[in-house]
Formats: C-alpha cells, sequence, structure tokens
C-alpha cells in the first residue's frame, strides 16, 4: 500500500505531467484534443492520489485546496461528457501552480518515512 509521501510525489508527477503540456495559449489547447485528454487524465491521477492521503495529514494542512482536488476528479470522472475544455484549462492555469507549491511545501515538511 502507498503512503501518504508516495502519494504527494504521484500528485505532485501528475501535476508535472500537465504542465509538460499546457502551454500558456488557451486557443493551443482549445484546438488539440489529445493534450486535452492528457490533461484530464492526469487531473484523474491528481485528484485520486489526494483522495486516497490519510485524513490525519489533511488536517495537519487545511489551508491545502485537498477538497477541490477531489472534487474535480470526481466531475471529470463522473459527468466527462459536460466537461467544458475551456474549464479544464482555466483550473490547470490558475490552480494548478498555488496547488503545487502547496504539495512541495507539505512534502518538504514530511519525514522521509512518513506514512
Amino acid at each position: 500500500m502507498r503512503n501518504d509521501r508516495e502519494r504527494l510525489l504521484d500528485a505532485l508527477g501528475a501535476i508535472n505531467r500537465i504542465r509538460e503540456k499546457v502551454t500558456e495559449d488557451l486557443d493551443s489547447f482549445l484546438a488539440d484534443e489529445m493534450v486535452q485528454v492528457w490533461v484530464t487524465h492526469h487531473l484523474e491521477i491528481l485528484g485520486e492520489s489526494i483522495a486516497r492521503l490519510s485524513d490525519e495529514l489533511k488536517m495537519q494542512y487545511p489551508r491545502v485546496p485537498w477538497s477541490r482536488a477531489v472534487a474535480t476528479r470526481n466531475i471529470l470522472v463522473h459527468h466527462y461528457f459536460s466537461v467544458d475544455p475551456r474549464q479544464v484549462w482555466n483550473t490547470v492555469a490558475n490552480d494548478l501552480p498555488k496547488l503545487q507549491r502547496d504539495l512541495e511545501e507539505v512534502l518538504k515538511s514530511m519525514p522521509e518515512e512518513s506514512t
């Protein structure tokens, strides 16, 4: 079973994969369905990784928007026909950088052997 440290690394890995493919240009994102699928898939991984973090860790860092990341994953998985690619891009452009910083801070504060 994966521990909290590994799940945070999974979440950060998903963010890095998203940022590899997404530019600052909304029109380019909207024109490339494969990039949209790539980003959606990795947002799902991100949300699933966060959903499986321990409640203790989440309570220790209440300012991190844990529930928003999980809610985004749930929308993408369960309401995929109504997902607006503009909203996906907006989430990536506006919310992901802060979430990445938050997750990196949490990871740095954890001992190597943390669960």
